[in-house]
């Protein structure tokens, strides 16, 4: 009896290349790997928890922490600015003297607000937007900011220091601090 040898085929190395590309396709789409992280700093994941953080650092008169929570002078000039309307022919855009008025106006509503509602502790009720939110490229104005909250009575108010809501990718950041 003759014994029948058999031999393995070694696999196609052309078919291995294309095969891990369309694997590791695959999995970044399945995972959401391949989807871009925002480009802003110290964000929340939703209008409410910029609020509540808002909320919190009133609470514990911390200025600096009401500073960090709205849009620097870095992300207002790289992505908010670039991603604006053009100017109508013949106008020019003077970036620092928008921010600076952006950047005084904030100044004055966190001390305005420190002053009038720091060291108080209020509970979000909750956060709507009284305007049309407004598309600049990959980024959302949330506008016309409105908080209720309820404070330490069981009242219930309107905070007025809340400027615009700025969206990239899903994550949130205050645009400005009313005054």
């Amino acid at each position: 009896m003759t014994e029948l040898k058999t031999s393995r085929v070694p696999a196609r190395p052309q078919w291995i290349l294309p095969a891990a590309l369309c694997l590791s396709l695959a999995l970044l789409i399945v995972t959401g790997c391949g989807k871009r992280q925002t480009r802003l700093t110290d964000t929340s994941s939703s209008p409410e928890e910029i609020c509540q953080r808002t909320l919190d650092v009133l609470k514990h008169n911390d200025t600096l922490g009401l500073q960090r929570l709205r849009l620097t002078k870095f992300e207002h000039d790289s992505l908010l600015v670039p991603q604006m309307p053009a100017t109508p022919a013949g106008v020019g855009r003077d970036m620092d003297m928008a921010w600076r008025m952006l950047d005084q106006r904030s100044i004055k509503g966190i001390r305005r607000a420190m002053e009038d509602y720091g060291g108080q502790k209020f509970s979000l009720v909750t956060v709507r937007f009284t305007r049309p939110a407004e598309r600049f490229g990959d980024l959302v104005a949330h506008k016309g900011t409105e908080v209720t909250v309820r404070d330490s009575t069981g009242a219930e108010l309107v905070l007025p220091i809340f400027g615009s809501i700025l969206e990239d990718n899903g994550r949130y950041k205050l645009v400005s601090i009313r005054d």
